[in-house]
């Protein structure tokens, strides 16, 4: 189901500080449509500021809350 959805989708590892503050994250998985929409090929096992080091700041407010696991 994951590859049969047209809509793009992918997984990510959330990676935090020593600090626990989230700065960066890991593209796990990815379906096609997600690397037809975004453009973004060989992302698989790369960090966002790997991949694409001009990104901006990783903003991560809605990543933090109670309920976060890592």
């Amino acid at each position: 189901m994951f590859d049969a959805i047209d809509a793009g989708f992918c997984i990510i590892e959330v990676l935090f500080d020593p600090q626990e503050k989230p700065f960066d994250y890991r593209f796990l998985e990815a379906n096609p449509a997600f690397i037809d929409q975004t453009g973004l090929t060989n992302a698989i096992g790369t960090t966002i500021l790997e991949f694409a080091p001009e990104h901006e700041t990783f903003r991560t407010s809605y990543l933090q809350s109670p309920q976060q696991c890592h």
